[in-house]
């Protein structure tokens, strides 16, 4: 009986990670036709687990180096330094969050913008 308690809580616990570490972003661009072509975007909760990203309509740039992975922090980078117009519109579980483009911040080639969002 001991091994069966044992086993289905190692069950429940790898379940539960498993669950938990799987966030998915849905992002949608708004008046911002071609201000956002290459985007790379990364989530790291406070728990550390990172998320994954369903990419509509575009897809995210699979160079990792790029991405932003501060504790607790989504990251948006813009490759597309030159535009200041625009928004985009990010969607986690219940919550939605508008940015807009004038709000990113020049760090060398990229625009950046840093939000804590509760996991």
């Amino acid at each position: 009986m001991k091994i069966q308690s044992v086993f289905a809580i190692w069950a429940f616990l790898l379940a539960s990670y498993v669950y938990c570490s799987d966030i998915t972003f849905d992002y949608e661009y708004k008046q911002a036709s071609g201000l956002f072509y290459y985007v790379d975007y990364q989530f790291y909760t406070s728990k550390g687990y990172s998320g994954s990203f369903n990419t509509k309509p575009y897809s995210i740039a699979s160079d990792t180096g790029k991405w932003c992975s501060r504790d607790g922090i989504f990251c948006v980078q813009d490759k597309n330094v030159g535009s200041t117009s625009g928004e985009i519109i990010l969607f986690y579980a219940n919550q939605q969050k508008t940015y807009s483009k004038s709000q990113f911040h020049k760090s060398g080639s990229l625009n950046q913008i840093f939000d804590r969002w509760k996991d």
